[in-house]
């Protein structure tokens, strides 16, 4: 309570009573004021419902409270009242009136209901604007609405009388113009310009308003035929406004919205993420060369499930939107919020925290942050990329904040970039992150061994410790400690976590400890098959063979009596024509070559019998060989590589002929960045893909993902007499056929389920301006489908010729963009005969059958084309 002497005091307790303290300490909403002559009292709930400073004066109080009976404060909440006091004295109280509580800008505009406003645009198709505003940072109880609304009003120009308001929630309001004639973007940059400029000036004069960040956000619909897609381009349109931060505007046209309406999810969600800060973090060990103890994590950039952008993502839109410095500052923060709620966990242990260089953070927001957390900044260290070049000034304020704040700095992605000798001198770095581009299969690679470990003794010559990231498999691990590596990083010490691990694994920890204490892993010892051997892998894993040699017609591989799987490779001798019995051979790769490697023009013929499995690595098949599959028994491969296939090739080279005939049960599941499953990335021979007989289920997970067929060329594949499983899940799927090239796909008798889940799902095709055909003939599919953008059978774009006979058919998708069978873009004919075909589609953009340059023919059958119904 301001109060200047005794008798205004007394005078005071006669007109409110002295219970009036304890009255407005339960009900803020009320508060009182007395003026006697130069002296006055007010309460601290009218100070604050008026915006008075504490050391307003009472000339102050009187003129903030003139402004109160002005016309303007019909569109305020607040409300004054006098009372009946001697001359000389003003009383009064200030109270909010509860129905009109809330920001409401429309106390100088017709207000209408949602229900009245769509009649209204109903009636204006054709010459309306509307726009749905949002309002961030306003307080009523500041006046600041008040103010607010005669600053919207203002903006309006012309259009005042025109201009009509509809509250949508919270604090967006739809904003409407009849009988609009100018030019939309002209009018939205003006009332933005015009809007800023009014608030601008409401923070300077400084009476009413804290120093708060007060913004009108605006999206814009034009030129649409309903109300209804008039309503929703314009809350597009505001959530990519706000996408481009507080304060913008964006207007959408039926052509933009066309364009970018199955963006608007991730618009929204990116919107939301940065307004809302709803990031989360994983954090990834770094361990120990020589002990396996964890001194350190990095943070990994992760957003909630219903948000559901990747790091790749988020970026690209910040940079689209201009945000990365708000994700730079967002980074910044959290994380050292995170670590300041758990500090006990880091004792002895750092935290990096990763750096877009081009956008570190301004003097004072970083100021602010060494304010709020003072010692805790030693623990962290920060990560920069190497990708871009550090102008002189930029770095020097960079070790000028790591010396002040006894912080540490690591170079990112060495041996990438703008990565040099010179450039490392220059950073100055105290740890220094070998690439994993330099890692990846270097126990393999001799050349690149000779340039690493130059790097790592360079590097420890220099003062620098020598992290190894990316570091996925045991002979990567063994090779980077024997090369004298510091720190090690990777996928195989230990993934990211939504948690903070307080040890990695005992085993990989022991591993870790043997090989810093020893400078090999054992030599390769290789067993030589005699024809018609039966080869007990037992006894082989026994006597430390690595590797199995079969250059013979006929050999059996016996796995009885194997307790765990045998890190033991197959190769089979170049130009080789074999047969190679497999019972009960359970194999798991020790480096990332494959467990079979079949040799350059040679024919083999696996039999199967009995249950057998390959872990992390499957069958290599190069262009100029082939392999076929048959036998009783089951086989099981799991390949794992950031680029890997479990039978035939990775998705950049060639793989040769595949034939699968098996009455057993062949299950294969690829996991990386880009996986085949069944097939290669090339194929320069013209070779196929045969299955014929069996069980055969598919699962992939990762990047780009293509089940059956050829990654980036033609793919010529024939199914039949089989059961067919497939299980995608990753942001491009192609369940059979190709990604990038072209297809001819025949498919009989059979039987086929399929669950696709991603941006880009295709089931049989090829996924974009694809060419070929697709012949399906006498057999029942099932698939769904959930994505961006879905298409069961055929191509986006392309020319595709589709002939379906005697089949049938359930299609489901939810998505975006969907298609059934055939092509919503391009061209190819397409001929469904004596088949039953039933789609369901919850969607966007559905298309059901046909292409769009081509027939459609329906031959007998049952039809049912269901779409958001």
């Amino acid at each position: 309570m301001i109060m200047t002497n005794e008798s205004c005091k007394k005078l005071w307790d006669e007109i409110f009573g002295t219970a009036w303290t304890a009255i407005t300490s339960a009900v803020t909403d009320i508060g009182a004021f007395l003026v006697e002559g130069e002296n006055f009292l007010i309460d601290s709930n009218a100070r604050r419902i008026l915006g008075l400073d504490a050391d307003a004066t009472g000339t102050q109080l009187i003129d903030t409270l003139q402004a109160y009976f002005s016309d303007v404060t019909t569109i305020s909440p607040l409300r004054v009242k006098l009372l009946e006091v001697s001359d000389g004295v003003k009383a009064g109280v200030v109270y909010f009136e509860s129905e009109n509580a809330g920001i409401k800008p429309s106390g100088l505009l017709p207000s209408v209901s949602q229900n009245e406003l769509i009649d209204i645009i109903n009636e204006n198709i054709g010459s309306i604007l509307l726009a749905l505003i949002n309002i961030d940072g306003v307080n009523n109880r500041y006046r600041g609405d008040m103010r607010l609304s005669s600053i919207i009003y203002q903006a309006l120009g012309e259009y005042k009388d025109k201009t009509g308001i509809s509250a949508y929630s919270g604090n967006k309001y739809w904003l409407f113009i009849k009988d609009f004639r100018g030019d939309a973007d002209k009018f939205a940059r003006e009332f933005k310009d015009t809007v800023r400029s009014g608030i601008a000036a409401m923070h300077i004069d400084g009476s009413t308003f804290q120093r708060q960040s007060v913004t009108v956000t605006m999206g814009y619909g034009v030129g649409f035929e309903k109300a209804s897609m008039f309503m929703h381009a314009a809350g597009c349109a505001l959530y990519e406004a706000q996408a481009k931060g507080a304060g913008s505007y964006c207007i959408f046209t039926p052509e933009k919205y066309e364009h970018q309406k199955n963006e608007f999810v991730n618009i929204r969600a990116f919107s939301e993420l940065l307004d809302d800060n709803l990031f989360t973090y994983h954090f990834q060990p770094i361990v120990s060369a020589c002990t396996g103890d964890i001194l350190a994590y990095e943070a990994l950039m992760r957003t909630p499930q219903e948000i559901g952008l990747n790091p790749f993502q988020i970026l690209d839109y910040a940079e689209r939107y201009g945000r990365l410095y708000d994700i730079e500052k967002a980074t910044i923060s959290n994380t050292m919020k995170y670590l300041s709620e758990h500090q006990s966990e880091f004792e002895g242990r750092s935290l990096y925290v990763n750096s877009i260089t081009a956008h570190m953070l301004k003097d004072d927001d970083f100021a602010a942050i060494t304010a709020d957390y003072g010692e805790l900044m030693e623990k962290v260290v920060i990560e920069l990329t190497e990708q871009t070049e550090i102008t002189d000034e930029s770095l020097e304020r960079i070790h000028r904040r790591m010396k002040d704040n006894h912080m540490h700095l690591a170079i990112d992605d060495y041996g990438t970039g703008y990565s040099n000798t010179s450039n490392l001198l220059r950073y100055d770095p105290d740890i220094v992150k070998i690439d994993r581009s330099l890692i990846t299969n270097i126990d393999s690679n001799l050349k690149m061994q000779q340039i690493v470990s130059g790097i790592i003794d360079f590097l420890h010559a220099s003062g620098y410790l020598a992290l190894a990231e990316g570091v996925e498999t045991r002979e990567e691990l063994h090779t980077m400690i024997a090369f004298g590596a510091d720190y090690i990083q990777g996928y195989y010490v230990s993934r990211p976590k939504p948690m903070l691990l307080r040890e990695i694994s005992s085993n990989i920890k022991t591993e870790i400890v043997k090989f810093s204490q020893e400078t090999g892993n054992g030599t390769r010892k290789i067993y030589h098959v005699s024809e018609n051997e039966i080869v007990d892998l037992a006894k082989l894993v026994s006597k430390n063979y690595t590797h199995i040699f079969i250059a013979v017609s006929n050999a059996v591989i016996d796995g009885f009596g194997l307790k765990k799987p045998a890190a033991v490779s197959i190769t089979v001798k170049d130009g080789k024509k074999s047969t190679i019995v497999i019972n009960s051979v359970k194999l798991i790769a020790s480096n990332s070559e494959p467990l079979v490697q079949i040799g350059n023009n040679s024919e083999v013929e696996f039999i199967c019998t009995g249950n057998n499995s390959f872990e992390h690595r499957g069958i290599y098949v190069p262009s100029s060989s082939s392999l076929l599959i048959k036998g009783s028994g089951d086989l099981k491969i799991l390949a794992e590589a950031r680029s890997c296939y479990a039978i035939g090739n990775d998705c950049q080279h060639s793989a040769g002929n595949i034939t699968i005939e098996m009455t057993g049960k062949l299950d294969v599941c690829a996991n990386g960045d880009k996986c085949v499953a069944i097939g290669g990335g090339k194929n320069s021979k013209n070779t196929k893909i045969r299955i014929i007989s069996g069980a055969v289920s598919i699962a992939c997970t990762g990047d780009a993902c293509l089940g059956i067929g050829c990654f980036n060329e033609h793919a010529d594949i024939g199914l039949s007499d089989c059961n067919l499983n497939f299980k995608m899940s990753a942001v491009h799927s192609v369940g059979i056929g190709s990604v990038n090239g072209s297809a001819d796909v025949s498919l009989k008798n059979y039987n086929l389920d399929a669950n696709f889940a991603g941006n880009m799902q295709t089931g049989i095709g090829v996924e974009s301006e694809g060419k070929g055909s697709v012949d399906i003939c006498a057999g029942r599919m099932n698939m769904v489908l959930r994505g961006r953008n879905l298409a069961c059978i055929g191509t986006r774009g392309g020319d595709m010729k589709i002939d379906a006979d005697g089949s049938v058919f359930r299609l489901y998708c939810e998505g975006g963009i969907t298609s059934g069978i055939g092509d919503a873009e391009g061209s190819g004919d397409v001929a469904i005969r004596n088949s039953e075909l039933k789609i369901t589609f919850h969607t966007d953009n559905g298309f059901g059958a046909g292409s769009k340059n081509g027939s459609l023919t329906y031959d007998g059958g049952v039809q049912y084309i269901s779409i958001n119904e």
